[in-house]
């Protein structure tokens, strides 16, 4: 009878500590992973004899619903032997459009890149709206290409988290 209630009184003591520790524990809520890129090369713009001769890469759309967002982006640029500057830009869906137009002006959240190595770029407070993600080894951004008829070529892994 003894060893019963003592198995009762540790079973429930255990069941009650469980119940008070596990109330207290928080769980923090975790980044949502919106858009990755591995392994990703990027020529310089018009270099021949690549096809697309564009010299950006854009990722989207990225639709963001809330209020307000914080988004993270985790860049290694891998490889680069240019002697200018990579340009990231996020931009809405319309300053898109304007980005890939002939003469088109734009406007973007913008980072730019010298060497090689991994870097966060947070961007905080975004409007609800649709967005994309470009990276630009062109003249269309703030950053000119060195126009030495070699293909600068970037090599890169990126993810975008939205931030809880």
């Amino acid at each position: 009878m003894k060893r019963v209630t003592f198995l009762s009184t540790v079973v429930i003591t255990v069941l009650s500590l469980l119940l008070f520790f596990g109330c207290a524990v928080v769980v923090e809520p975790q980044p949502e992973l919106l858009f990755q890129g591995t392994d990703c090369e990027l020529h310089e713009e018009g270099v021949w004899p690549f096809t697309s001769g564009l010299g950006y890469i854009a990722y989207g759309p990225i639709t963001l619903a809330d209020t307000l967002s914080d988004l993270k982006v985790d860049f290694n640029l891998r490889v680069w032997d240019g002697d200018y500057k990579l340009e990231l830009l996020f931009m809405t869906k319309a300053n898109y459009d304007d980005f890939t137009s002939t003469f088109g002006t734009y406007s973007a959240y913008h980072y730019s890149l010298s060497a090689t190595g991994t870097m966060t770029w947070n961007l905080t407070d975004i409007l609800p709206g649709v967005y994309y993600f470009v990276i630009d080894n062109s003249n269309k951004g703030w950053e000119d290409t060195d126009f030495d008829f070699l293909d600068d070529i970037a090599i890169f892994d990126f993810k975008i988290y939205k931030m809880p």
